[in-house]
Order: structure tokens, then C-alpha cells, then sequence
């Protein structure tokens, strides 16, 4: 065999060798990844669920939510997918929007309907008392919510009913919520203040899409509300960017 052959062998072998190693590098990979999931699986927080779409979506433990469950949605807009996934899980769902769009949404939404569970609307809107209060309506005519409050560089204003949550409950006959949702644009704030130095927190589980980036709402006092709700029993099941966040209690002080 000449010089060229040997070389060609050599080569050929080394390539041989090469296969052997990148596969054997891979199964070590596949074992590490099976073994790091498994752990998750093992250590982690209960699974939760994703229900309704991108936009319009919550995480919350579907474990602890059977038929006949009662659910509090505070800020439907025009997205109730998540609300309609509940509905078809045989949950009651109340929703709540003063919105004048969200009305018109929510009369000719046909998912809403004929589901397992029942579907409530109410067109009023989630405060700390019960009255008549004035919400600013986006600046664009083609986006649904408003923000309670006379406020400038925004749309028109509007008068709306609004009540507490006391008081929904009362009218509907509940004393326990299985979930409460509230996306109510910066007003949750109020709300969540007021519930917490009440020791009022008839609910297992509490969604919030929060709005510290709004002007009036500081960083200081977003952490002020989630230390409350902490400090009453509750833990963080998911954290979206820190806006969205499920929380669960876990225990009550």
C-alpha cells in the first residue's frame, strides 16, 4: 500500500472514531436532560394550567377547580377565552366590565353560551365603594379599556356603576370564591389594599394582571401590594414579566 493509501486509512479510522465520540457525547446529553426534567417533575410547584390565548390567558392550578366552582372575572375587554375554557369546565363564571364595548362584546359572544358551566355578566366595574365613578376611555376608538378617573391625553370620559367585591358576593348569594381574577387597570391597587387591611380574601386563588407602568402607580407601591398579599398567606404560583401573576393561598394568617 502506497503512502496516499495509508493516509486515506488513517483518515477513514479517524472519521470512525470522531462518529463514536459525538455519539456517545449525545446519549450523555439525553441521560443529563432526562434526569434534570425528571427532578423538575419531582421538585417543582404544583402543575398549573394555560387556558385562553395568548392575549387574553391565565395560569391558574386547574387541579384545585371542579365543576360547580365559582370564578369572579373583574376586566373582560374582548377576550373571554379564558372564561370560556373555565365555562367548559362546568365553572360558574361571573364576569364583571363597565366597558360599553365590552358589553356589546359580551351580548353577542355566542361562546359564552350553552356551555356546562353558567355564564353572569354584570356591567359594572370593581372598587373599594359603591357609586357612580368617572372612567377615561382610551385615546384610540379601537381599543376597549378604560381607566377609572378623569385623566388627561386620553379619550372621552364616561360615568360607570362600580361596587366592591362585598357587595357583588352578597347580591349573589357567595361567601368563597374558587378564583379571582382582576385585570382593571391600575385600580387593583385600591382594591387589593383595601381587601388586605379588611383580612377580606374570600378566594383560593387570585390572578392579577398588575399596572406599576402607569404613571401614578409606583414601584414602591406595587411591592407594598404583593408583600401584603404574601403576608396573608398567599405565594406566587407564576410571575409573567411582573405583571401578570397567579397567586394561591396557601394558608391564612
Amino acid at each position: 500500500m502506497g503512502v496516499l493509501g495509508k493516509r486515506r486509512g488513517v483518515n477513514a479510522h479517524i472519521k470512525r472514531v470522531i462518529k463514536v465520540c459525538c455519539a456517545l457525547v449525545c446519549l450523555a446529553v439525553l441521560k443529563s436532560s432526562s434526569l434534570l426534567l425528571a427532578s423538575h417533575s419531582a421538585l417543582g410547584p404544583p402543575s398549573l394550567t394555560r387556558s385562553g390565548t395568548l392575549y387574553g390567558g391565565w395560569w391558574y392550578n386547574a387541579a384545585l377547580i371542579q365543576p360547580g366552582a365559582v370564578v369572579y372575572s373583574f376586566g373582560l375587554g374582548e377576550d373571554t377565552s379564558w372564561d370560556e375554557a373555565l365555562l367548559m369546565r362546568g365553572v360558574d363564571v361571573y364576569g364583571f366590565d363597565p366597558t360599553p364595548k365590552s358589553s356589546v362584546y359580551v351580548a353577542n359572544r355566542a361562546e359564552l353560551k350553552g356551555k356546562r358551566g353558567t355564564f353572569h355578566y354584570t356591567a359594572e366595574g370593581l372598587s373599594t365603594r359603591r357609586y357612580l365613578a368617572i372612567f377615561t376611555k382610551p385615546a384610540n376608538p379601537d381599543h376597549v379599556s378604560m381607566r377609572e378617573g378623569n385623566l388627561s391625553g386620553l379619550g372621552s370620559t364616561i360615568e360607570v356603576p362600580v361596587s366592591t367585591l362585598y357587595n357583588f358576593m352578597e347580591k349573589n348569594g357567595h361567601t368563597h370564591l374558587d378564583i379571582l381574577k382582576l385585570d382593571i387597570e391600575g385600580t387593583e391597587y385600591e382594591v387589593l389594599k383595601d381587601l388586605t387591611a379588611r383580612n377580606f380574601l374570600p378566594f383560593k386563588q387570585l390572578l392579577v394582571e398588575f399596572h406599576q407602568r402607569f404613571d401614578s402607580h409606583s414601584t414602591r407601591i406595587h411591592e407594598a401590594t404583593i408583600n401584603d398579599l404574601l403576608g396573608k398567606g398567599f405565594v406566587v404560583t407564576r410571575n409573567e414579566s411582573n405583571q401578570e401573576i397567579s397567586f394561591e393561598r396557601r394558608h391564612t394568617k
